[in-house]
């Protein structure tokens, strides 16, 4: 084979690995978390639309998004004391980036090959003025709806040991994982009793206890009965009081109740929740390891009732009100107990009010309509709405999402993706399982989706709020690419369970909401920007002596109010911002440390090929030529003889030819 005819294989060989990685890398984007709303290399080809994988994935595992999930929870509603343990069980959807095997249709891309290699929960996190005014105590919140699919607050447990618990207004429980834990995660998040001080130490409750229910000892879950009760008691360890934890799509947390100090927002107390000895492994989270449920008591029992952590810090007369607001924007946001904070918002607060304020579960309000760009839309389930900073999305029945979808598709085709692709019209953006490259201008073509409940409230999202940016680096390019997320989904059976809508994240991250427990309402503002907010707040110097804008009873620290016992230093955030950009350096590079191994190990495999054929081919020809050279040689002599004979006949038949 002659010299060209490598060249031509290998330089396609090249052309062909170059390919396929950056349809790898296109099919496998790396979701950037850190806020830049900088696009790079904007394209004006029709939209990547990026499958969801539906269940709960591991944090360590996303995002590289570090598999950042987007769940979504639904707690069902208990209807009777002795159904607890059979009927307390949340039913929840997750939405993951998660990553199986490439499907891409066209320019159409599964949503479940988008990661991220997010460091916005690590950064995020940021020690403010010691002099700021604290008018209620307030919480920083971490977390977001893209960068991790939820919000979370760092929980100081018994001595300064710091567990991250999700804030969850759609469940009434607070669990955090326990050292002795069989199965959770293996870092030094988990309470560990020996660490304090025997003086200050908190208990597991004991199974005989009265703390623990009676007449609960009907599950599986429990792994025997008390004698004198016939309480539940812990499959992990018999002897003391069982919790149980159960959700609709298997996961499941099991342990002990305990009894021990917590410090939220600088309050320092101690009360009653639940300890984890054993989890599922897709309960517990990379950044999140607990939950701090935020609703009423009747969904507090597992299957010991206990008074809900809030309830008790007011009972307790540990905050001034019953009530508590949350503030949430994509990466942080603020949590305030005992009241509201004017400065978190704008505008003025407009209130609806609750449903079955006399046995409240969730927080539930009237929705009244749905319109679309103020075209009323003729949605067949919205006639409630549940508020849950605990689900991540708008989460629709599934005709409800249909309806809405079939109303998007009939007027706002000239939108890129909406429509469907390969003549597929389920092919489209709208749907749950794809993600799409969008222009910012075609966002703008966009309506406004506006939810009216009860008491003329309106909520407005517009298309920059329910079209989620996940931001995308290229991974052979370097560029940025924006992918658009519809921050909307639906819920098949959701209107059996009583529920026609759960309003989440996607919805929470605009307003500023106000849980008053007194009144039996929900409060909504448009809330400030992160931005705004942090600057607000650091501008705010704490009020000289004598004055009464802090209570006695609340420490005057910063409003987010970190617990952990050693604030990161300046030079602790810078070595971590430079240990992020190493990462992203290594990360680029790797790529083409792989295209180039790929090159050369395709050059080897040619050229060992290449030898190979180059020796067969000589010998061969070796071969060939011995033999020509043999017939050769035996021709010459025959000839040679032939000559001499016919010389010798010639000179006998010549006359006078001497003898």
């Amino acid at each position: 084979m002659s010299l060209s005819c490598w060249n031509i294989i290998l330089f396609a060989t090249v052309i062909f690995v170059v390919f396929h990685i950056n349809y790898v890398s296109t099919m496998h984007s790396v979701v950037n978390g850190v806020s830049n709303n900088k696009r790079l290399g904007a394209s004006t080809h029709p939209p990547t639309i990026v499958p969801i994988k539906s269940g709960r994935m591991d944090l360590s595992n996303v995002f590289d998004f570090s598999r950042r999930q987007w769940a979504t929870k639904l707690v069902e509603r208990l209807q009777k004391q002795e159904d607890i343990l059979l009927e307390n069980v949340t039913s929840r959807l997750s939405w993951n980036f998660g990553y199986d095997k490439p499907r891409k249709v066209q320019n159409l891309v599964s949503k479940r090959h988008l990661m991220e290699k997010s460091v916005s929960s690590l950064n995020g996190k940021q020690n403010w003025s010691q002099k700021n005014i604290v008018r209620f105590p307030e919480q920083q919140i971490l977390g977001g709806v893209v960068s991790v699919g939820m919000y979370y607050i760092e929980l100081d447990v018994g001595c300064g040991q710091i567990i991250h618990v999700q804030v969850d207004t759609g469940s009434s429980t607070m669990a955090v994982p326990l050292s002795e834990c069989v199965n959770c995660k293996q870092h030094d998040r988990r309470y560990d009793f020996s660490k304090c001080p025997n003086a200050t130490r908190g208990e597991k409750i004991p199974c005989d206890s009265d703390i623990c229910g009676a007449n609960t000892c009907y599950s599986s879950y429990c792994g025997s009965c008390s004698a004198s009760t016939a309480a539940c008691c812990s499959q992990v360890d018999n002897s003391k009081c069982g919790f149980i934890l159960r959700y609709g799509d298997g996961a499941f947390a099991q342990g002990t109740v305990i009894h021990e100090t917590v410090t939220i927002a600088n309050i320092t107390f101690k009360t009653y929740f639940g300890g984890i000895l054993k989890d599922s492994p897709s309960f517990e989270l990379t950044e999140v390891d607990g939950v701090f449920g935020l609703a009423f008591p009747l969904l507090a029992c597992n299957p010991t009732c206990l008074t809900p952590v809030f309830d008790d810090m007011v009972q307790k007369g540990l905050v001034e009100r019953d009530i508590f607001s949350i503030h949430s924007d994509l990466e942080n946001g603020v949590l305030v107990l005992g009241g509201s904070d004017d400065r978190l918002y704008d505008g003025t607060l407009e209130y609806s009010p609750l449903i079955n304020a006399n046995e409240p579960e969730f927080y539930e309000v009237e929705c009244e309509e749905v319109t679309v760009s103020g075209t009323n839309v003729d949605l067949p389930h919205f006639k409630t709405a549940v508020v849950d900073s605990g689900t991540t999305l708008i989460i629709l029945s599934l005709d409800s999402f249909l309806a809405l979808k079939r109303y998007f598709q009939a007027h706002y085709c000239n939108v890129s993706g909406l429509c469907g692709e390969d003549g597929d019209p389920d092919l489209s953006w709208f749907d749950p399982d794809y993600c799409a490259l969008l222009e910012d201008s075609e966002i703008r073509q966009l309506p406004n989706i506006e939810f009216h409940l009860k008491n003329d409230v309106l909520l407005i999202l517009e298309p920059e709020d329910y079209m989620l940016k996940v931001e995308s680096p290229n991974l052979l390019t370097g560029e940025i690419e924006i992918y658009r997320c519809l921050g909307i989904h639906y819920m098949q059976h959701l209107e059996r369970m009583g529920n026609d809508m759960i309003l989440g994240g996607t919805l929470l991250q605009r307003y500023y909401t106000v849980y008053d427990r007194e009144q039996m309402r929900l409060g909504f503002a448009k809330a400030k920007r992160w931005s705004d907010v942090k600057q607000v707040l650091d501008e705010t110097r704490q009020p000289e002596k004598g004055t009464d804008n802090v209570e006695a009873s609340q420490p005057s620290q910063s409003p987010f109010a970190s617990t952990s016992p050693t604030p990161r230093t300046n030079e602790e955030q810078g070595e971590l911002s430079h240990s992020s950009s190493f990462l992203d350096i290594l990360s680029s590079y790797r790529l083409w440390i792989v295209v180039g191994a790929s090159i050369v190990g395709a050059f080897a495999i040619l050229s060992v090929v290449g030898i190979i054929l180059y020796r067969r081919r000589r010998n061969r020809y070796a071969h060939v030529d011995e033999a020509e050279a043999a017939s050769l040689t035996s021709t010459g002599r025959n000839d040679q003889d032939d000559i001499q004979l016919s010389t010798e006949e010639s000179s006998s038949l010549m006359p006078g030819t001497r003898a």
